[in-house]
């Protein structure tokens, strides 16, 4: 089950929308990321780290990302491959606007919005499966 959030500025009106967590396709989707990272759809280091372990799977969800030089939001999937229980690759986020490092936001309660910096506010939730 996943959560669904809309987070807004009363200030300058920004906006996102995001999905967060994983649905009843969690193992259908695991079975076409690890598929892709085999094919070297993820690229080089996806593909040689897939090929190249015992046991492969995946671990994934949906995550609301924040860039951690100019604090644009983004959502996108979080990916970890797995080789047993270790992991051995998981996927990096890059900013599109800066190129620097962008990070899963942990809490929503404190996000600031990336155009005027006031603090988002909550304005509207789903579940979704």
């Amino acid at each position: 089950m996943g959560q669904g959030y809309t987070l807004c500025c009363e200030q300058c009106e920004y906006s996102v929308e995001y999905l967060q967590g994983v649905g009843f396709l969690f193992y259908k989707e695991a079975e076409d990321i690890l598929a892709d990272m085999k094919a070297g759809k993820m690229g080089k280091g996806f593909m040689e780290a897939a090929n190249n372990a015992a046991a492969p799977t995946i671990n994934h969800s949906r995550e609301l990302y924040k860039c951690t030089k100019c604090g644009e939001l983004r959502p996108d999937m979080h990916i970890e491959l797995y080789d047993g229980e270790t992991v051995v690759k998981e996927k990096q986020h890059v900013c599109g606007k800066c190129r620097s490092s962008m990070r899963i936001v942990k809490n929503i309660d404190k996000i600031k919005c990336p155009r005027c910096g006031k603090k988002l506010e909550l304005a509207g939730i789903l579940m979704w499966d």
